[in-house]
């Protein structure tokens, strides 16, 4: 495929579009005050407050769509975490979770952590320097000669530093007190960092508003933030369509699309869709084959291992378990360990533990570690991942209070077999798979691989992306291979695709007695419509280098046959905005969203590619999100019925999980490396 037909060198389809998207969405953007660059504006005044300093904000999301003989808006509801605007001191305080001035003197002092941990909270953030600021519980007064700048970063005891002044030495409260006739309240606080040789005391900077927190937030910040910003199914189209006809986004009122004669029907767009049947879940013998349609023990998306069995359980030799909470109490954790032993063996088809594992015992060279974690510790639980995974190759289970020991009667028994999914898939099990005799015969001698690189937080250099990718080992698709590799920061095509689908058709080979595979499905993540020319370009091509994948796949075999898979390239996402409500006609889901299996492929989907959304999961909680499948590379020329088939059947054999997933299985794993 030529690239250009992607996207050609001068796009005036996109300059185009580029242009109706300014025109619907200036009037709200400068109503709320937001760039008209930015595709999301948001609601000050509806502010929530999170902890340290920070609040979030609903919103709305706008964006123009082509359609076949229109023009689409999606719109959404957003929700994101931005500074408080304000005075840096107060924010400081807040951030901090001290009350006084002397308290944040005294905490960036004394303690690195801290003092670090707020440099990188500030850095970057815009200010304006308020000269005359002395009282700190109101706004400063509108003032056009007010300076704006940002933070580069902070300084210890501001007031005191000393520089070279035009009269001579002098430090930065005296010169404060002798050109702006003002004085610094508090010389030992923290000043910021403007360039290179710039300072100003902290307590002369206002924090402007509407600047987004694009850090990652606290466990308690991240609790509020997920609370306030789910909504129902029905909530979130309500509110949808309130701001459609109402003054936050009012497009009939826009002046800017009177000019341009556009007008915008409010109704919500209603599409028909279809409903796929999920695949059998078969365990460990026929008489434990799930179906929705004989037994109804596949529902919405999820099904029970009560009295089922593991298709293929793992023998654990020696158990060890270790507790890194303090305030763990020893009845709790053997009451636990005693259950997750008892579910342990009702899961298998033998007995996968040989002894009762000793609370705070370690057998020699056990298997499997169960190691017990305060309700927060996210450092601990690197550190035995690291030591689990990197230093000595054991498997590590972790489980955390507020999980294994709240848990009674049949919350019990489900947590216990949770976590025993995940055991028995961690040492190379095989809990389940699904059935479906035409997906059967497409994965036969099929490889399916998940792929996607992961970036370095933004304005970090100096270290690498990561691209991951794993690839199926067995028919049934449950279990992998993985790869990694390093490469650029930041860039955004995989590297080393053909080195890496080199390595996994190697691995493929030794469980398929030297067969390689004569297909090789590609789901390709983290990719925007605005890159598949470079995926195609590069990426497809590294798999498309079929002589050389050939020659080295091949090489046990004389003389070497040319080898051409069929290969089929799909970009899978959910980073964006549509949403499916059901309507009266189509039934919803226990949390109100559509069912599992939905899947919508006309009137919304790519206009040059094959493409289709497709709800895989049951809700939980909030909206559910579809995911959204565009394929670029069909060899087979398989059917958008079989595409859509197999992606489904994909989303049910997510080990540690009793219920299908939002994306295909391999994507899952891949994201999890």
């Amino acid at each position: 495929m030529n690239p250009d037909a992607v996207s050609p060198p001068m796009n005036l389809d996109a300059t185009a579009l580029m242009l109706l998207q300014v025109i619907v969405t200036q009037a709200p953007h400068i109503r709320h005050k937001f760039s008209m660059h930015s595709k999301a504006f948001y609601i000050e005044s509806r502010a929530r407050n999170l902890s340290g300093g920070l609040q979030a904000l609903p919103g709305f999301f706008q964006s123009v769509r082509p359609s076949i003989g229109r023009f689409l808006i999606n719109v959404d509801t957003t929700t994101a975490a931005f500074y408080k605007k304000g005075w840096l001191l107060n924010l400081a305080l807040e951030y901090l979770g001290v009350r006084e001035a002397r308290d944040v003197v005294r905490a960036t002092k004394e303690n690195r952590a801290k003092w670090s941990s707020l440099r990188t909270f500030l850095r970057g953030l815009n200010v304006m320097i308020v000269p005359q600021a002395t009282n700190f519980n109101s706004e400063p007064p509108r003032n056009d000669s007010y300076r704006v700048f940002r933070i580069t970063d902070i300084v210890a005891d501001a007031g005191n530093i000393t520089f070279d002044g035009p009269d001579g030495p002098t430090t930065i409260k005296n010169y404060w007190q002798n050109t702006h006739n003002t004085g610094i309240r508090y010389p030992d606080l923290f000043g910021i960092s403007i360039g290179r040789d710039t300072i100003f005391p902290a307590e002369k900077c206002w924090v402007l508003p509407g600047q987004r927190y694009t850090r990652k937030l606290s466990p308690d910040a991240m609790n509020t933030f997920l609370t306030v910003s789910k909504s129902k199914p029905m909530d979130r189209i309500r509110d949808i369509e309130k701001a459609v006809n109402g003054p936050d986004l009012d497009y009939a009122a826009s002046s800017w699309m009177r000019e341009a004669g556009i007008t915008v029907n409010p109704q919500a767009l209603h599409i028909d869709g279809r409903q796929l049947n999920p695949p059998s879940i078969e365990y460990a013998s026929n008489t434990q084959l799930l179906t929705s349609l004989a037994h109804k023990a596949v529902s919405d998306g999820k099904w029970n291992v009560v009295k089922k069995k593991f298709l293929m359980p793992r023998e654990i030799n020696a158990m060890g378990v270790i507790v890194f909470d303090a305030q763990a109490q020893e009845a709790d954790v053997v009451n636990f360990v005693q259950k997750l032993y008892t579910n342990m063996q009702a899961l298998a088809a033998k007995a996968t533990v040989n002894r009762l594992p000793v609370v705070n015992g370690v057998a020699p060279r056990p298997d499997m570690m169960i190691v017990i974690l305060p309700a927060q510790a996210a450092p601990i639980r690197q550190a035995v991942k690291y030591w689990g995974d990197v230093s000595n190759g054991i498997s590590t289970q972790c489980v955390r209070r507020g999980k294994y020991d709240v848990q009674r009667g049949n919350s019990l028994d489900q947590y216990c077999n949770n976590v025993a999914l995940k055991i028995n898939a961690k040492l190379g099990g095989m809990n389940c798979t699904f059935r479906d005799s035409n997906v059967d015969t497409a994965l036969r001698y099929a490889m399916v691989v998940g792929c996607d690189i992961s970036h370095p937080a933004p304005g970090v250099k100096n270290r690498p992306s990561i691209a991951s990718l794993v690839a199926s080992i067995d028919e049934r698709c449950v279990r992998y291979s993985a790869h990694v590799r390093c490469q650029d920061p930041r860039q955004e095509v995989i590297a080393d695709l053909r080195g890496m689908l080199l390595d996994a058709i190697d691995s493929f080979k030794k469980r398929f007695n030297n067969h390689v595979p004569v297909k090789i499905i590609i789901y390709r993540d983290g990719v925007s419509e605005g890159e598949y020319a470079r995926v195609i370009s590069n990426e497809i091509n590294q798999v498309e280098d079929a002589e050389n994948i050939g020659s080295e796949a091949l090489n046990a075999i004389e003389p070497r046959p040319p080898y051409k898979p069929q290969i089929v390239f799909v970009v899978v996402g959910k980073r964006h905005h549509v949403r499916f409500f059901p309507t009266g006609q189509s039934p919803a889901d226990s949390s109100g969203n559509c069912r599992a299996g939905l899947v919508v492929d006309r009137e919304i989907v790519h206009s040059r590619f094959l493409s289709f959304y497709l709800q895989s999961h049951g809700g939980i909680i909030g909206t559910s999100r579809p995911s959204n499948y565009v394929v670029l590379r069909n060899d087979p020329n398989w059917t958008p019925d079989h595409l859509q088939g197999v992606s489904f059947a994909l989303c049910h054999v997510y080990a540690p999980a009793t219920r299908s997933v939002s994306i295909p299985a391999p994507v899952y794993c891949e994201l999890l490396l």
